[in-house]
């Protein structure tokens, strides 16, 4: 929609008469107003996908953290703290725990 304004805009600009005149300082409004409109949205899809993309990243730090757990065999579960994790000094290199 932006785009297809400012082809008119420019069309317009080489015009000279009173209608067209009067068009154009309509169109440059109508312009600006659709320029803000675009640039919130542009805003707004950067954001959710900077989350998106945090999504991803947690997903495969999950996925990671539960491999090296499968790795370490059938007594993984021993040494285990009530909520289900082993204390930071028997986890070496796994102590850093996503923020969320």
């Amino acid at each position: 929609m932006v785009d297809r304004l400012r082809m008119e805009k420019l069309a317009l600009a080489k015009e000279s008469d009173a209608g067209s005149v009067t068009r154009l300082e309509s169109l440059r409004r109508d312009l600006a107003d659709r320029q803000e409109e675009l640039a919130a949205l542009m805003t707004r899809w950067d954001r959710e996908k900077l989350g998106l993309n945090r999504v991803g990243e947690l997903k495969k730090l999950l996925d990671d953290l539960r491999s090296q757990r499968h790795d370490v065999g059938p007594n993984c579960n021993e040494g285990l703290t009530d909520r289900g994790t082993r204390p930071s000094s028997a986890q070496p290199g796994l102590s850093q725990r996503p923020e969320v």
